[in-house]
């Protein structure tokens, strides 16, 4: 370590008192380049929980925090048995969780940790950029997927940011191209449902009685759909749903 600085013991234990509150998360999706600190009440201290099991990770990711008087690192695990018994006591407010843990990815971990962590917030931290796991780690409700080679001021920015639900990219981040929308995914479900009838061939007038709106309702809604499919007819929309499982096929 470089002289003068310490590196934290990185063990299980929880050598903080032990604070219990519930934390609400404000849901703002923006994307924030202020520095660290700024957007926080003074006096709050965010508590965050770190597990990986390489020991030396850990300690690396302490000292990051430790320079923070806006963060607190409140213990750490090496393996997810491990965080089932001492995340739940040291009561964080964010977690740091490694994608590539002994028998489990970091996504599966979070979820096993959740029912015990309610109001907290998961970082997951991964070596390579992964599109991939972006989606699947937006999907399963974590924060933000960090890499590993990011810097302290990126560690903290996100660590803040997931804190207070807010959207953060950092720079190491932004090496992984973001993932658009699938196709569909902002129907409604009066769109898939009458989808799912043009998948079954019929016509505006049955999807009229089927539905029981007026034709010019189904024309409508037939637009509407097409629209954000991106084709430009009814064939087009149909294969689109099939290829991209919108609808069941019969």
């Amino acid at each position: 370590w470089p002289a003068g600085l310490r590196a934290p013991q990185c063990r299980a234990s929880v050598t903080t008192p032990l604070v219990t509150r519930s934390v609400t998360h404000p849901v703002a999706h923006t994307t924030h380049t202020a520095e660290p600190g700024r957007w926080l009440p003074e006096g709050v201290r965010i508590r965050v929980f770190v597990i990986d099991d390489h020991p030396l990770a850990c300690a690396g990711l302490a000292a990051m925090l430790a320079d923070s008087s806006t963060l607190q690192w409140v213990g750490d695990a090496h393996s997810l048995a491990e965080a089932l018994r001492a995340a739940p006591v040291a009561a964080p407010d964010v977690v740091l969780i490694d994608d590539d843990l002994p028998g489990v990815s970091g996504l599966q971990g979070m979820q096993r940790l959740q029912p015990y962590l309610p109001h907290c917030r998961f970082v997951v931290l991964a070596r390579e950029p992964d599109a991939a796991l972006q989606r699947s780690a937006r999907d399963a409700g974590a924060a933000c997927v960090l890499m590993k080679s990011a810097t302290a001021h990126d560690l903290r920015s996100v660590v803040q940011a997931a804190f207070l639900g807010r959207a953060w990219t950092p720079a190491a981040a932004a090496a992984v191209t973001p993932v658009p929308p699938q196709l569909g995914a902002d129907l409604t479900h009066r769109e898939r449902d009458l989808l799912a009838l043009l998948v079954r061939g019929m016509t505006n007038h049955d999807i009229s009685t089927q539905l029981g709106i007026a034709v010019p309702t189904v024309k409508f809604h037939v637009s509407n759909v097409m629209s954000k499919l991106g084709v430009d007819n009814r064939t087009a929309a149909v294969l689109v749903a099939l290829r991209l499982k919108l609808v069941a096929a019969d």
